[in-house]
């Protein structure tokens, strides 16, 4: 069996291994390009160190004739280019740039008359020296001149413009913290810029020489002309002119392949299964015929090169080794080659070939004579131990049902009692005793051979707290009794009563399995009875009930801001049924219209309070986002260099996933519940007052007071429409059953979307 494969045609391996002993540096910037003194075939310009070494390669086995010259620059080189940057030189020079300056240098070749061959030589034009610390360059002719400009990239992210010696502009980003892929497009005179906050985007050169200016002043910010948001990092940018008004523009993600066209349409992306290392772009024919065609090398983490055109695979080969650096050259006696930068700084040329035998010493296989009998026998032993595997993790059960009948939970509150050893002061000035409530829970296993962790996590709501927020336990034995105790750390509104106790149970095969409990803390907690004059009571709620009425005293063990009472209430009848086998209980709430004014208002106000303080926030919280996202860049570029595999098992990640989906819901309250009003108003809610069009709430900045005053008054139809006048002011009466009952339609769905 044959397949593609690279076959070397030519590598500085061989040259390098001779210089070992002089200390030599591993190859860090290799260039291929055609100078004007070789113009018969490309060059290689390879970068070790501060050491500038160029190669005419070809298949002759003398390597020593292959060098043209090498030079020790005596400063460490970052980056080569070719270009005409010297006003009125007839041939084309290379830029190479150092840490703090640049030089531009002309190759000269002086043919020689004796056998001592040709003589070539670099000839320093100009050099020219900057304060800020340079990454990379980029050149070209910028603004349309007939001459190439210089832009350097320093390593805070900055762009320094030069001519020949003459520094022009910079222009600083206020979003880059560090040096990112940058392209120039010379047929719409505009640059690429990467972001690590994993956006493309362009601006033209007319532009940011505008934007250096205005930039002074910090009064104006600099808009793209459009911008691409990839959702990963992007490690390299190319551009390739494909006709004669347009170019292609091809970037390289962490598991995409992008190409745009240079006003922004997006051509095609193409999503890898496998990790992308380097690529390459070039074209097929010139870009002023109709029939060229644009291909694009990709090499993989794995050896292998792939070439694509658009999203479809010409071919693929094996490749040698890894690269970091691929591109292709033009050699006079090798039109086509495919070059490779290794890690250990290796170029190797190389052409297309095939590999007949991978393993000749071995026999071949359609030659073994193979028994039916055989086969099916060991196709028998393989499903019999699938079947064991199989009947070995049934037996274990690693699902919520299975834990259940191996650990049995239970959990409740105690009393409350006082602590005579912590206390705080109140707003007033008032000392306190605090109340802790214990919260005991029951862990009885059957089989503690199968278990092997088990962890608590108790989570409440502000001002509930707990002494414990989590235990872990390395084993059950028989029956553990865990104790914890819940208190109030302020005199804020209590919203929630309950305490959510997980599970987290990890068996002794380490599959992990979460479950919860529900735990109501008493009304004694927070709550203090009061006597209150009969005629002083401005505000009643009635309840009624499908059932017959039950004597509160038989529901609370203690006397009963009332959000929280009626929700007790509503818990302990809905316990108390369930404790009688009734299955169909129903409750409904008469709510007084003053009351309802009240809940409103306050409701209301603690929301236009709330976005105030988060506008405020909002400075910080941009900050904080792109110094979140620049480090997750980071991490990101650590896994690649150490090398990372896929999990197999997924649970915890999407554990993760919706916890996070579910932080970020609480986070953004405001931009959630306004869109889940506009599917209230028009499909939930059935009045003249929900048809009101209303301007969407995106039109301005999230939180704007245009938008905030949107917000509310949507908020406010439809807490009007649930307690209508109509369903919740009437008394009422008992010849008509349908005024006994509050307008309010579908509350599930009001519950779900706020």
């Amino acid at each position: 069996m044959s397949i593609f494969k690279l076959k070397p045609w030519w590598s500085n391996e061989r040259l390098q291994d001779e210089e070992a002993n002089e200390g030599i540096q591993n190859g860090n910037c290799v260039r291929i390009d055609r100078l004007s003194s070789h113009g018969e075939s490309d060059c290689v310009i390879l970068a070790e160190g501060s050491l500038l070494k160029i190669y005419t390669p070809s298949p002759e086995q003398n390597y020593s004739s292959h060098l043209l010259m090498e030079s020790n620059l005596n400063d460490y080189v970052l980056h080569i280019e070719i270009g005409n940057f010297v006003v009125g030189a007839p041939t084309r020079q290379m830029v190479v740039l150092h840490p703090q300056s640049y030089s531009i240098y002309d190759l000269q070749k002086q043919e020689g008359h004796t056998d001592a061959g040709d003589q070539n030589s670099l000839t320093l034009l100009i050099k020219h020296t900057f304060t800020r610390k340079a990454h990379s360059l980029a050149c070209g002719p910028f603004g349309k001149i007939k001459r190439d400009l210089i832009c350097v990239q320093g390593l805070d992210g900055s762009l320094s413009f030069f001519d020949q010696d003459t520094f022009l502009f910079m222009c600083v980003f206020d979003n880059v913290i560090m040096p990112v892929p940058i392209s120039y497009v010379a047929s719409s005179d505009t640059f690429v810029v990467s972001r690590s906050t994993w956006l493309l985007e362009i601006y033209s050169y007319e532009q940011l020489r505008d934007f250096s200016e205005l930039n002074t002043r910090q009064n104006k910010k600099n808009i793209p002309q459009w911008v691409y948001n990839a959702g990963e990092e992007i490690s390299s940018v190319q551009v390739v002119q494909t006709s004669t008004n347009f170019s292609s523009i091809v970037a390289l993600g962490e598991r995409y392949l992008y190409c745009f066209q240079d006003n922004g349409l997006m051509k095609f992306t193409k999503k890898f299964d496998f990790m992308p290392m380097c690529f390459h772009a070039y074209l097929i024919g010139w870009y002023y015929e109709p029939g060229s065609r644009l291909l694009i090398m990709v090499a993989s983490d794995d050896s292998k090169l792939y070439v694509y055109e658009g999203t479809t695979v010409l071919w693929s080969c094996d490749l040698l080794g890894t690269p970091i650096w691929i591109s292709r050259c033009f050699l006079k006696a090798l039109s086509g080659g495919v070059v490779t930068l290794s890690p250990r700084g290796v170029v190797t040329i190389s052409y297309l070939g095939t590999e007949p035998d991978l393993n000749p010493g071995a026999t071949p296989a359609v030659n073994d004579v193979t028994d039916p009998e055989v086969v099916q026998a060991e196709l028998e032993e393989v499903e019999d131990a699938l079947q064991r595997i199989m009947k070995d993790t049934e037996d274990v059960g690693t699902g919520e049902k299975a834990m259940e009948e191996i650990i049995k939970i239970k959990a409740e509150a105690g009393k409350p009692v006082q602590n005579l050893f912590q206390q705080f002061t109140t707003d007033s000035g008032d000392g306190i005793h605090l109340l802790m409530c214990p919260v005991i829970v029951i862990l009885t296993c059957s089989q503690p051979e199968l278990i092997s962790a088990v962890q608590l996590t108790y989570v409440c709501a502000a001002p509930l707290a707990c002494s414990d927020s989590t235990i872990c336990l390395d084993s059950v034995n028989g029956t553990e009794i865990i104790e914890t105790h819940v208190f109030l750390t302020n005199e804020s509104d209590i919203s929630d009563t309950h305490i959510k106790i997980l599970f987290t149970i990890t068996d002794a095969k380490g599959a992990i399995t979460v479950t919860s409990r529900l735990v109501a803390v008493p009304v004694s907690l927070y709550c203090n009875a009061a006597d209150v004059d009969e005629e002083k009571r401005e505000i009643k709620f009635e309840i009624q009930t499908n059932k017959d009425c039950v004597d509160l005293v038989d529901l609370f063990a203690d006397p009963s801001d009332i959000i929280a009472i009626l929700e007790c209430i509503n818990y302990k009848l809905m316990e108390h049924f369930a404790r009688m086998e009734i299955q169909n209980f129903e409750m409904k709430m008469q709510v007084h219209k003053e009351f309802k004014g009240q809940l409103e208002y306050k409701f209301l106000k603690s929301i236009e309070a709330h976005a105030k303080d988060r506008t405020k926030m909002k400075k910080f919280e941009d900050d904080l986002a792109i110094l979140q996202r620049q480090f997750t860049l980071v991490q990101k570029r650590l896994l690649v260099q150490f090398g990372s595999s896929p999990p197999g098992d997924c649970d915890q990640l999407e554990f993760l996933m919706r916890d996070t989906y579910r932080r970020i819901t609480e986070t953004d309250w405001e931009e959630a519940v306004s869109s889940g009003l506009r599917y209230m108003l028009h499909h939930v809610l059935r009045s003249a007052r929900a048809t009101q069009r209303l301007a969407p709430a995106g039109e301005q900045p999230a939180l704007s007071q245009g938008n905030l005053k949107r917000f509310l008054k949507q908020l406010r139809i439809v807490v009007e429409d649930v307690f209508c006048d109509d369903g919740v002011d009437k008394q009422p009466d008992e010849d008509n059953e349908t005024s006994k009952q509050p307008k309010i339609e579908r509350i599930e769905e009001l519950v779900e979307v706020i």
